[in-house]
């Protein structure tokens, strides 16, 4: 959002607590009404706002109006932010010009769909019958194959640590459709991420797994205006807007070392030198 002194003043005023929140969720209910579709009523929206906000100690560090940008594009995507459907979250991030004009932190929160919203979303397209997208675990039987006749198979065993994550595409007409990551891959991304440290990548990493699956799987799906806003939207917020969602884990380079142009005047020379080293006896 655009920092203006106007702005400024505004988010002061929003951070000190629940009351102003409540009132700019009041002055806001008009513009609300006319973005949320006809299964979310606005008094839910914004009660479950209010519910997440006092969950979390960051958010209530974090600008009424921030909240509300991310509520309002959450429902502009017919999207429940920190319902009990996991379908969007609130992600705060520290805001360093005004926690320094305050003296104190202040942070402001951004709208981030999870794995089950974007899977939402692709079956309102309507080709989607549904999604699955599951971590594999190492005691896991789990065998699968690409090619001609693709095929994957999984039985869950119990606990253990995650090796891989898959997404299932089960369209209403055709084949189902699949996609395998490991968790090398998947850690991968979240190395370039600018949220790496923090948010759903720290408390909620399997979730974090199963999205990144999902996103990679539903780019090759037809998608919606709102299923590609709504990843659009993640991928600035969560920090890999330009990344290659197929990215592979990175090795490390051992550069070779550089070796200088010789000159034709600088090889005799060197070779003199040598020859004289070898009748000097240092060589031989």
């Amino acid at each position: 959002m655009a920092e203006t002194t106007a702005t400024t003043k505004t988010v002061t005023k929003d951070v000190t607590g629940k009351k102003d929140l409540e009132a700019l969720f009041d002055s806001a209910k008009p513009k609300l009404a006319q973005v949320l579709p006809k299964h979310l009523s606005v008094e839910r929206v914004i009660g479950i706002a209010m519910a997440a906000r006092s969950r979390n100690p960051l958010i209530m560090k974090s600008t009424g109006e921030s909240i509300l940008q991310a509520v309002m594009q959450a429902a502009q995507l017919g999207l429940e932010i920190g319902g009990p459907l996991g379908h969007a979250y609130f992600v705060p991030f520290k805001n360093g010009r005004l926690s320094q004009e305050r003296g104190t932190e202040v942070y402001e929160v951004q709208f981030i769909p999870g794995y089950r919203g974007l899977i939402d979303l692709a079956i309102r397209t309507g080709e989607i019958e549904s999604v699955e997208a599951h971590v594999v675990r190492a005691t896991d039987a789990f065998e699968y194959a690409y090619g001609t006749a693709p095929a994957l198979s999984h039985a869950p065993k119990g606990d253990g640590p995650v090796t891989h994550v898959y997404c299932i595409v089960f369209p209403k007409e055709g084949r189902p459709r699949f996609e395998v990551m490991t968790k090398l891959q998947v850690d991968a991304i979240r190395k370039r991420s600018k949220a790496a440290d923090s948010g759903p990548w720290v408390t909620d990493y399997e979730e974090m797994m199963r999205k990144t699956v999902v996103k990679k799987k539903l780019k090759y799906e037809r998608l919606s205006p709102e299923l590609a806003t709504a990843i659009d939207i993640d991928n600035k917020v969560i920090g890999y807007a330009d990344l290659d969602i197929e990215a592979e884990p990175e090795e490390e380079e051992i550069p070779e070392p550089k070796r200088a142009s010789k000159t034709k005047e600088s090889v005799a020379e060197e070779n003199t030198r040598l020859d004289a080293e070898i009748a000097k006896g240092e060589r031989g």
